[in-house]
């Protein structure tokens, strides 16, 4: 009896959150076409036709589309889920990028050079200000052990990033704060456009372990433009002109 309410209860929770509706009606049918059946009192047509609304049913339940259901290790991943930045820029002609030294990125700039702006593509960075000493201070405090020459990194990108400019267009800014997440976009405008978001975390043992989000613009629309977005509010606040002294 107690077997019997909580598959009761399970039932009844499944149709108020509207759960497997089809498969309790196919059940319900059968159950009827049972009755009828074991009764013998059913008219032949009408058990012909809750069979064919059976069947009805059924076949309208496979056309519906998947409920999405998936593993969560396959939307978040690590560093090394991913190839090579080069594979990563693939065919793109603009590089947006925010982090807080990108000295990983930089530190060997030639897929930037080759794969983006020695085919007329664009490459724009944010960092975090090297002047800010505070935040500088507190992001050592809060990155894995990578993050602990966060100011001489971000000044060994700035030098190659200067060098990339002799090679085509070229900008970058600093940041006076840590929004707690890098993010690396290709391609902002284009339909083919695809990014990924790295948070910070708080001391990760290596700085490969961080969490790693990759959307594209045929994945969502919505996420990419916010992303986007944050990006261009970020920029609004790394370029904005330095106040000249009264």
């Amino acid at each position: 009896m107690h077997k019997l309410t909580i598959f009761a209860r399970r039932v009844l929770n499944d149709v108020s959150q509207g759960r497997n509706l089809e498969s309790y009606v196919v059940a319900a049918l059968g159950i009827a076409l049972l009755a009828a059946g074991v009764l013998g009192s059913v008219d032949q047509s009408v058990q012909m036709a809750l069979i064919i609304a059976a069947l009805t049913v059924l076949v309208l339940r496979s056309t519906a589309p998947e409920t999405g259901i998936f593993a969560l290790d396959d939307v978040l991943k690590d560093r090394q889920a991913f190839g090579s930045f080069k594979d990563f820029i693939g065919d793109g002609r603009t590089l947006w990028m925010f982090a807080p030294s990108a000295v990983n990125i930089f530190n060997d700039a030639s897929p930037v050079k080759s794969a983006i702006l020695d085919r007329g593509g664009e490459v724009c960075v944010i960092l975090l200000d090297p002047k800010a000493e505070t935040v500088i201070s507190y992001v050592q405090g809060q990155l894995d052990s990578a993050g602990q020459e966060l100011a001489s990194d971000i000044r060994r990108t700035v030098r190659s990033l200067d060098q990339l400019q002799k090679s085509g267009k070229v900008t970058y800014g600093f940041l006076p704060f840590s929004p707690g997440f890098s993010l690396t976009i290709i391609d902002p405008d284009k339909p083919g456009g695809r990014l990924i978001v790295e948070y910070h975390g708080f001391r990760n043992e290596f700085t490969g372990n961080r969490m790693h989000i990759e959307i594209t613009r045929a994945q969502s629309e919505y996420w990419f433009d916010y992303w986007v977005n944050q990006f261009v509010e970020m920029r609004k606040v790394a370029f904005a002109p330095e106040p000249s002294a009264s």
